[in-house]
């Protein structure tokens, strides 16, 4: 029996193994590690190069590479596919063509914050995902004797039959101190029971007027009966949140509590400070409980606010950037379409 576990495990350990790189890409060039903390455009200069120790004097740009995985957690699953190694990222080089770095060259990539945005197309929202792990992302500039992953031009569309003047914005509040077993992965924010009403201002730039706010209210209590949070946005009730009843045996399975999590929609009237407040109403209990997290997800003017900013619309999830309504732009302008968790197909699709 034990030979023919170790036959077992030896076949499993080659099956694995036949999914991996033969090496790491880390293994070649020479390397910088950097890492950021937001998402955006990220600028690399001659002089950023030289202080990490790359001598600008005799490298080509057009062998500089980028690697990074981007932002958000591995999956809980080992059975989820997933990169082994590093992925390049598609970069933009201003003056590669001459095969210099000089002092006015540079390197622009676009890097992701730890924490992440996806779709949930069933909810029609989009949802925010803290990284419990990590508050930097960290990526590789790479010289090694190879050509680089570069942003390809992407060429002008013809046939859009529409402009989009507006798009999907959303902002987030989160604030994670509590643990309330001192167990898992779910952390808390401010306590309810001890105090009932909170109130959260958030700015919303640009909202269009008489267009609809979704605004997530995520909490948890734990209290022998039914309890409710009241939200309220700008003072007008926009939803009761029922948080279902406990088992508060200190040995019971539902000992830390119950969460609700439930989205309600307040037409906006263009004004762009929205308060949201939350009420606990206890019902006579004595339970108690915590906020989780607020989500806004809102429909934002197609404007251009200086620097640099993200956009989308699902209204074009078919279509290209050119079908997006540039008219207002009054400077010069780099459009870079990122598809999500691909940053090898990222696209310069244009200068304007």
């Amino acid at each position: 029996m034990p030979y023919l576990l170790a036959l077992f495990l030896c076949l499993a350990y080659q099956t694995t193994q036949a999914q991996f790189a033969l090496e790491s890409r880390l293994a070649t060039g020479q390397w910088c590690k950097i890492g950021i903390t937001q998402t955006g455009i990220y600028k690399i200069d001659a002089s950023f190069l030289q202080n990490a120790g790359f001598d600008v004097n005799t490298l080509n740009p057009q062998h500089l590479h980028v690697h990074g995985y981007g932002g958000g957690m591995l999956p809980q699953a080992n059975a989820t596919p997933r990169l082994d190694d590093l992925p390049e990222n598609a970069v933009f080089v201003q003056g590669e063509q001459d095969g210099r770095f000089d002092a006015g060259d540079y390197i622009l990539f676009y890097g992701e914050s730890s924490d992440k945005w996806s779709y949930n197309a069933n909810a029609q929202l989009f949802e925010h995902e803290t990284n419990l792990y990590a508050d930097t992302t960290y990526y590789f500039i790479c010289l090694e004797n190879r050509p680089a992953s570069r942003l390809a031009i992407q060429a002008e569309t013809v046939g859009a039959n529409f402009d989009v003047t507006q798009y999907e914005e959303f902002v987030h509040y989160e604030k994670d101190e509590t643990n309330y077993l001192k167990s898992g992965r779910e952390w808390y924010g401010e306590p309810l029971g001890t105090q009932n009403d909170y109130t959260f201002n958030f700015s919303l730039p640009d909202i269009m007027a008489n267009s609809p706010i979704r605004i997530t209210s995520a909490v948890m209590a734990r209290d022998s009966r039914i309890t409710n949070v009241e939200v309220y946005a700008n003072d007008e009730l926009i939803g009761t949140q029922a948080i279902d009843a406990v088992n508060t045996d200190p040995f019971g399975y539902d000992y830390r509590g119950r969460n609700a999590i439930n989205t309600y929609t307040k037409n906006s009237n263009g004004n762009a400070q929205v308060a949201v407040k939350l009420r606990y109403k206890q019902n006579g209990g004595y339970g108690n409980g915590f906020i989780n997290y607020l989500t806004i997800n809102y429909r934002r003017a197609l404007g251009y606010p200086n620097g640099f900013f993200r956009f989308r619309s699902l209204a074009s999830a078919t279509g290209l950037f050119d079908i997006f309504d540039l008219k207002w732009h009054t400077k010069s302008l780099q459009l870079i379409g990122i598809e999500e968790n691909k940053f090898s197909k990222a696209n310069l699709c244009r200068r304007i």
